[in-house]
This record gives structure tokens, C-alpha cells and sequence, in this order.
């Protein structure tokens, strides 16, 4: 007899918005500080397997889908999505989804009830491919937004390039500052903007005037990510 295997396996979602991409950093979260709670008898993806009905699906065939919905800060869940290639099965499964009346203790943040989003996978296959981590839903909890990182995933940028950042700090100086050499230190804050200036060189007038070109800009940059999440850096760029 062929082994059916169920398993659920978790995929990293993200909003996009342009080329950025945003991990769950707004209601609906994807991290929290307090990630929601199934309150059922048993797990929520067994209470999900037991509901979906496998005797409509083919035996001889491997079937995927991805599942996607949120739940709310009252703990009932919305919005559900499941988009595979078999329309049958992602029918199924949506109607396992609604047969859960049982509500979830709520994502919290900051001390506040806010709606998580949730997304990943139901999958069928006739070859037992491993059950990976059932009970994995949910994203980490976010990162520390007051910690300064000292190493980062992606390192922040300036939306026209570093050329560009340091032309228009040198265009700023003028000539008081032409031929000079040295470095610009400053913290990227989470939201782009930029703090703690340092200027390095051996003039102490011209450090002066190039720290308040750099306060003056106004241009945000990209902040560094870790785990696909903004975090303060702090950034030398040398002239």
C-alpha cells in the first residue's frame, strides 16, 4: 500500500513594496513579541489534517499548496488563501480551514493585540519526503529596534549609490574641503534617517563644516537587515 505523507513546512513571506522588501513590520505582523497561541486539544495543523478530506484525491499523485491567512487580534482567523495547481485541493483545504471554529490567543506587540500573518504550506505526496518542523508557523520574534548591530545580513545603501552620497557631501563643502581627506562615521537608524555624525580628519574646522553637510542631507538611506529586518548600523564611508 502507497504511504500517503502530510506535512507542512514553513515559507518565509514578504510584502513588497519596489525592490524592498518588507517582513511583517506592520499589523499584520509576521514577527511580535508575543507570537499567537493555538488554544484547541491538540495542534492546529493536526486538527487542520484531520478536517481535510483525502479520499477525494487521487492516490497515485503528489499534491502542494500554499496556504496563507491571518488572525486577527480577536483570534479568529481571515483572509485565507490557498494557491496550488490542483484547484480540488486548494478547495479542500480551504474548506478544512473554515471547519476550525476554535479561536487563537492573539500576536501581541509593544503590550497590544495585533493581527499576524501567517503563511505556509499543505502538501500531499505518495513517497515519504520527511515531516520537517510541524509546528513551526511563525516567524522569529523581531529584532531589538534600540540595539546597535555590530554585524548585519545586508549592509544599508544609498538609493543612487555611495558615489553619489559622497559627491553631494563634497559639492556641500565646496572648495573649503577639496583635496581633504577623511571619514564620515554615523549611525543608519532603522527608518533610513541619520544620527550620531563623527567626522575624522586633522582639520577640526573642516570636520565641523563636513558634520554639518552630512546632518543637512536628507535623502534616507536603505538601513541594514538582519533576518529581513531594519536594524541601526553604524556606517564608515572614507573620502
Amino acid at each position: 500500500m502507497k504511504n500517503i505523507l502530510l506535512f507542512c513546512t514553513l515559507i518565509v513571506f514578504g510584502f513588497t513594496c519596489g525592490q524592498e522588501k518588507i517582513f511583517g513590520n506592520g499589523d499584520p505582523f509576521e514577527q511580535a513579541d508575543v507570537v499567537p497561541q493555538y488554544i484547541g486539544k491538540s495542534s492546529f495543523k493536526k486538527d487542520l489534517f484531520d478536517n481535510i478530506n483525502f479520499s477525494k484525491l487521487a492516490s497515485d499523485r503528489d499534491y502542494f499548496t500554499n496556504v496563507e491567512f491571518i488572525i486577527e487580534k480577536d483570534g479568529s482567523m481571515s483572509a485565507i488563501k490557498s494557491s496550488g495547481d490542483d484547484k480540488g485541493f486548494n478547495a479542500e483545504v480551504l474548506r478544512a480551514f473554515k471547519t476550525i471554529n476554535i479561536k487563537w490567543k492573539a500576536a501581541e506587540n509593544e503590550g497590544k493585540l495585533v493581527g499576524y500573518h501567517v503563511a505556509t504550506s499543505v502538501s500531499k505526496s505518495v513517497v515519504p519526503r520527511g515531516t520537517g518542523n510541524p509546528e513551526k508557523l511563525f516567524g522569529r520574534k523581531k529584532m531589538d529596534t534600540k540595539k546597535l548591530y555590530q554585524t548585519v545580513e545586508q549592509l544599508p545603501y544609498y538609493p543612487k549609490g555611495l558615489e553619489s552620497f559622497k559627491k553631494l557631501i563634497l559639492n556641500e563643502g565646496g572648495v573649503f574641503i577639496e583635496g581633504y581627506t577623511f571619514t564620515a562615521d554615523f549611525i543608519i537608524e532603522t527608518d533610513g534617517t541619520l544620527s550620531d555624525v563623527k567626522i575624522y580628519g586633522d582639520d577640526q574646522r573642516k570636520n565641523e563644516a563636513i558634520k554639518e553637510a552630512v546632518q543637512k542631507q536628507s535623502v534616507k538611506w536603505f538601513p541594514a537587515k538582519v533576518e529581513g529586518q531594519n536594524v541601526r548600523f553604524r556606517f564608515p564611508v572614507k573620502f
